[in-house]
């Protein structure tokens, strides 16, 4: 305004704390994605089809000692499941993880209940 122009000078000191921030968000971004990574070896809950496993176990006939030991093994996610952690702190963010564990529970359930009305 009154004609004088702004001239933005660089400050170094704004551009360290600007980079401090940015390398701050970058290595956060790191360790969130390791918190939940964490989690991929559950993938398989969510991920298998359970309508066509139930279509193939009807069409295949499979032996009801291989369901059982199949239903076994969805109990022992879901005890590990129970187990979990799923509160983390990663510098800045608190993050929440019990409602990806709560539905993970009740897609071993789910499969737990296929394969017993299989049986």
């Amino acid at each position: 305004k009154n004609g004088k122009k702004l001239c933005i000078v660089p400050d170094e000191k704004v551009d360290k704390i600007i980079q401090k921030i940015t390398d701050s968000m970058s290595s956060a971004s790191v360790s969130v994605e390791k918190v939940l990574n964490y989690w991929d070896k559950y993938s398989s809950l969510w991920t298998d089809d359970k309508d066509a496993y139930a279509r193939g176990a009807d069409a295949n006939k499979i032996d009801s000692s291989q369901l059982q030991h199949d239903i076994k093994q969805f109990e022992e996610k879901l005890s590990a499941l129970e187990m979990e952690k799923t509160f983390h702190c990663v510098y800045f963010i608190r993050l929440d993880l019990e409602p990806l564990r709560e539905n993970l529970i009740c897609h071993c359930k789910e499969w737990i209940a296929l394969l017993s009305k299989i049986i």
